[in-house]
C-alpha cells in the first residue's frame, strides 16, 4: 500500500507522538492544551498596552528602549535558544531513545529555518531563502532605521523588568523540558503582541511595517500566523518530554513566566503613560 506523501511538519509531530504510549501522550496533551489555554488568557494577552500601542500617539523617544528592552528580554536571544533546544534533545536519547532525539531535533530544526530565512520551495534541488531574511536580521534592520545600532544595542542597560524575563530564560537554558516549556509559553502567548508592536512603530516612524520584521509576525492574507506554527511545535516536544510528576513544576514555570512578562508590560506602559501626562502638561502650558 502506497503512505500518503505528508509535509515534514506533519511526520515530524506524528513521529513525536509515537515515542509515548497513548495513554500517557492523551495525558500530556491534556495539561498542555489546558495550559496553553490559561496562557493565552492571561493579563499579558490582553495587556493595556497592546492597545495604547495601536491607538496612542507612540513617540520615538518611547519607541527606542522599547525596542532596546525587548530585544535584551527576549527577541535578541529567540534563535539562540532554538538553537539550544535542539542540543538539549540529547537528554531525550537515555529515556526514549535515539528516534524520539532525532524527532524533536527534526521539528525544531523545522522552526530554525524560518528563523534563519529559509523558505519552503525547491530551486534545481537547493533550499531557498537567504540569511538576510533571518528574524534576528530583519528585527535589527528595523532597529538600524529607528535609530539604534548594533553597537548601542550592545551597550544597552536593559531595565530590571527586562532582564528578569531574560534571566528567567536564560536560568533553564540546558534543561530540555524547561527550556521547551519557556519557549512554548513565549509563542502561545506573544500573537497579540505583534500587530501593537508593528502599528506602534508605524505610528512612531511612518514606516512601512507591511514588509521586513513585523511583516513575518503577523498574519497572512489567510489570516495564518508562522507563530502559531511554532507554539504548537514547541508544546509537542513539551508533551513527548513530560511525565506525569513534571506537571505541577511545569505548570508553575509557565506562571512565573507570565508574571515576569506581565510586569515587565506594566513597566513599559508606566513609561508610556508618564510621557503622555508629560506632553499634556507641556500641551497645557500658555503659548
Amino acid at each position: 500500500m502506497t503512505q500518503p506523501l505528508l509535509d515534514a511538519r506533519t511526520q515530524a509531530r506524528q513521529a513525536i507522538r509515537q515515542m509515548l504510549p497513548t495513554e500517557l501522550w492523551e495525558q500530556n496533551e491534556a495539561f498542555t492544551k489546558a495550559l496553553c489555554a490559561q496562557v493565552q488568557g492571561h493579563r499579558f494577552c490582553t495587556h493595556p498596552l497592546i492597545e495604547a500601542m495601536s491607538t496612542r500617539d507612540i513617540r520615538l523617544d518611547w519607541l527606542k528602549p522599547f525596542y532596546s528592552d525587548t530585544v535584551h528580554a527576549i527577541s535578541g536571544r529567540f534563535t539562540d535558544y532554538l538553537v539550544q533546544a535542539m542540543l538539549n534533545c540529547a537528554a531525550l536519547q537515555p529515556l526514549l531513545g535515539v528516534e524520539a532525539a532525532s524527532a524533536s531535533r527534526f521539528l525544531l530544526q523545522i522552526n530554525a529555518l524560518d528563523e534563519l530565512g529559509f523558505v519552503p520551495g525547491d530551486l534545481d534541488g537547493h533550499f531557498c531563502g537567504t540569511p538576510e531574511n533571518g528574524h534576528l536580521n530583519q528585527l535589527f534592520k528595523v532597529m538600524a532605521d529607528i535609530g539604534i545600532s548594533e553597537v548601542e544595542q550592545a551597550a544597552y542597560v536593559a531595565s530590571p523588568a527586562s532582564e528578569s524575563v531574560a534571566q528567567l530564560i536564560e536560568q533553564y537554558r540546558h534543561d530540555h523540558l524547561y527550556l521547551a516549556t519557556l519557549l512554548a509559553v513565549m509563542e502561545s502567548s506573544l500573537n497579540p503582541w505583534t500587530e501593537c508592536w508593528a502599528r506602534g512603530t508605524a505610528i512612531a516612524t511612518g514606516m512601512d511595517t507591511s514588509q521586513g520584521y513585523h511583516a513575518i509576525h503577523t498574519a497572512d492574507h489567510d489570516g495564518h500566523l508562522i507563530d502559531d506554527d511554532h507554539s504548537e511545535d514547541s508544546w509537542y516536544i513539551v508533551r513527548q518530554a513530560l511525565t506525569l510528576a513534571d506537571h505541577a513544576a511545569i505548570g508553575q514555570l509557565a506562571v512565573e513566566l507570565l508574571a515576569r512578562l506581565e510586569r515587565y508590560a506594566d513597566y513599559q506602559f508606566g513609561l508610556l503613560e508618564a510621557q503622555a501626562q508629560k506632553a499634556r502638561r507641556t500641551d497645557a502650558l500658555p503659548a
